[in-house]
């Protein structure tokens, strides 16, 4: 898991997913902006409210650099499965990991 407020030095995120084809003709639905995450193990959104279910399953999420808390339940955010809920984090993060674990194809084009 990433999390990206334990810099102030780095640089600023950029780049946000606006649209994310799969291989069988959908979209997932993006009802929260989300930071594509290559280096993220797990889905991670810190708003409740985006939450179309959750349950009270809290994993402990290893940071960046090494420091470890709490997920404060985990769920589906629109067609997104198995997010956990993190409050603290600052930005959404979409896991290229886990989606290629759950059989979507990620393909990074510069076409706009």
């Amino acid at each position: 898991m990433c999390d990206y407020n334990r810099d102030a030095n780095l640089n600023q995120i950029q780049s946000y997913a606006m649209m994310i084809f799969v291989t069988d003709d959908h979209t997932l639905s993006l009802s929260v902006i989300w930071v594509i995450d290559s280096g993220c193990t797990n889905h991670a959104c810190n708003d409740r409210e985006a939450f179309t279910m959750m349950n009270n399953k809290r994993i402990n999420i290893t940071l960046a650099d090494g420091s470890v808390i709490q997920s404060a339940g985990k769920g589906t955010v629109g067609d997104i499965q198995d997010v956990n809920y993190v409050p603290q984090f600052k930005h959404n993060l979409l896991s290229v990991h886990q989606l290629t674990e759950q059989g979507y194809d990620i393909i990074f084009t510069m076409e706009g």
